[in-house]
């Protein structure tokens, strides 16, 4: 019985990294001035190898470009930009 809980601990622990890693995935996206529009668990991915342990955001068929009220867009800031697991698919120039 001891394992069990422990297993379950762990796993706990596991799934609130994960869901903390999904949420600052969406908010680095929100601070480059995208709004991703679908967010459901089929739309985060795993790494690989080294990057076993990071989330990233996939999926980017119904984002759009944020835009003030005033017309303006908001300009990427840096950090959001190392913070923003999908930073590299959104410089490869997708539509918006």
């Amino acid at each position: 019985m001891r394992m069990a809980h422990q297993a379950a601990r762990q796993l706990t622990v596991h799934l609130t990294h994960s869901c903390a890693q999904m949420l600052e995935s969406i908010k680095g996206c929100h601070e480059m001035g995208y709004l991703h529009r679908d967010v459901k668990p089929s739309n985060f991915a795993m790494g690989t190898d080294e990057n076993r342990r990071r989330c990233y955001v996939i999926d980017f068929g119904l984002s759009k470009r944020y835009v003030f009220v005033t017309g303006g867009n908001q300009p990427p800031s840096h950090s959001a930009e190392e913070s923003c697991s999908c930073a590299v698919s959104m410089r490869s120039g997708w539509s918006t």
